[in-house]
């Protein structure tokens, strides 16, 4: 392996493990503040419904 092959491979790394980290921060976060049946509209047509 040469060292372009290497610092790529830590960086794909990296990244996937980034990845990981923020999906489950986002999943703590939102189990935290929301109910279990609350619903969180983000886009609404023009009657304010989805």
């Amino acid at each position: 392996m040469t060292i372009k092959q290497i610092f790529r491979n830590i960086f794909l790394l990296l990244l996937v493990l980034a990845n990981v980290s923020c999906d489950q921060i986002s999943k703590h976060i939102a189990r935290t503040n929301l109910s279990y049946y609350e619903e969180v509209k983000v886009i609404s047509n023009q009657d304010g419904d989805i």
